[in-house]
């Protein structure tokens, strides 16, 4: 037997088995054909039943006039039904638009889960069911610009954004002078608008270039961004790199972008003084708070919310690499541990398990790296790359 629903017009009498929508009594669901044994309810109410829901999503909608036919000839009635001819997001919305506009109050549905909102509110009962599912895609293989189209079905996307982190500073080692630390990335997230064939153009920030031995700057950390016809809805800044005979380290990444709800900034690079160091890497910037500056002569500073300054380096070679922001793909927007910043001549451990730095490179995602000491003839250490991460539900 066909699945279906009892469904009567309201006569003013509300009885216990059945609940109202709009000027509709709507009976429990069986698989019993009152319709067919034109059965009528002890309180005057006459129920007919609903078009086979096995077939497709059904709609129904409440007339003044007893007008619609029924199955039994010449019995008519003041309920009216339509029927998908698939079980699909966009066909019952295509349905929705019809019934608004045979009614005169069109509308324009892409989802039927927008479809069934309206016509609930408006006085029609629908049996539209459809199940979202979540996706989620990661860019951080490939950096550098890139697109992504929005598949039909997806209304918002939650967007997280990392900068690259700035490559440490070379030295050739003569000097007598020493050299900064490149900054860390930047981190921000929101949540914004879009619809079916939105095209979200990406740029994944690339780590930043590790400054060459002979005396030579890092370079700065990539920029990542989401944007969207020009709209910038999300930005993490890369951090910039350090300068070789600078006692001045790399600026951090800003976070930014019109939709962002929270990110912070990346941590400068450490600040080389005089006869000494090198320059710790900045920290890549965390959920709440920016990351922790790099050490001169000294320790890294830890952040409160992102990834650890790394320590400054003696004598001794290379200046020790900031720590990354951690992404926890299983809990993209709920932050996480704290990076702590490396000792002098130790490394900046990432924040929300992301990776620590290194000697001398920058952790992964957006941790800046350090730079080489003022009697070493070295390179200085490549930054953290940057990262996006997207989620979304959709429907079919």
């Amino acid at each position: 037997m066909p699945t279906s629903h009892p469904i009567a017009y309201w006569t003013g009498t509300t009885i216990p088995e059945a609940y109202k929508v709009g000027n509709l009594m709507i009976g429990t669901a069986t698989t019993f054909d009152y319709g067919f044994y034109n059965i009528t309810n002890a309180n005057g109410i006459r129920f007919w039943m609903s078009p086979d829901e096995d077939l497709g999503y059904v709609i129904g909608q409440s007339l003044t006039a007893s007008t619609q036919t029924t199955p039994v000839i010449p019995a008519t009635a003041q309920i009216g039904f339509y029927r998908t001819n698939a079980f699909t997001s966009s066909a019952f919305a295509s349905l929705a638009n019809l019934v608004t506009r045979v009614n005169d109050t069109p509308q324009n549905f892409t989802l039927g889960s927008q479809a069934s909102a309206w016509l609930t509110a408006n006085g029609y009962w629908n049996t539209y069911s459809g199940v979202a599912t979540f996706t989620q895609v990661v860019f951080s293989s490939t950096t550098g610009a890139q697109s992504y189209t929005v598949p039909a079905g997806v209304t918002t996307i939650s967007g997280l954004t990392v900068g690259g982190g700035g490559g440490g500073a070379g030295s050739d080692g003569t000097q007598n002078e020493g050299h900064g630390g490149g900054g860390g990335g930047a981190l921000s997230y929101g949540t914004f608008t879009v619809s079916g064939g939105t095209i979200l153009s990406l740029n994944v920030g690339a780590a930043g270039a590790a400054g060459a031995a002979g005396g030579n700057d890092g370079g700065n950390g990539g920029a990542s961004t989401i944007i969207i016809s020009g709209t910038t809805h999300l930005s993490a800044g890369g951090g910039s790199g350090g300068l070789e005979r600078s006692t001045a380290g790399g600026a951090g990444g800003v976070s930014g972008g019109v939709s962002r709800t929270a990110g912070g900034n990346g941590g400068t690079g450490g600040a080389a003084t005089g006869n000494d160091t090198g320059g710790g890497g900045g920290g890549a910037g965390g959920y709440s708070a920016n990351g922790g500056n790099g050490g001169g002569i000294g320790a890294g500073v830890s952040s409160t919310g992102g990834g650890g300054g790394g320590g400054g380096a003696t004598n001794a070679g290379q200046g020790y690499g900031g720590g990354g922001v951690g992404i926890d793909l299983n809990n993209l927007f709920t932050g996480g541990a704290n990076g702590t910043g490396g000792a002098l001549n130790a490394i900046g451990t990432g924040g929300s398990g992301g990776a620590n730095g290194t000697r001398p490179t920058g952790g992964r995602f957006g941790g800046g790296g350090g730079a080489c000491d003022d009697d070493t003839n070295g390179a200085g250490g490549a930054g953290g790359q940057g990262i996006i991460v997207i989620q979304f539900y959709q429907e079919a």
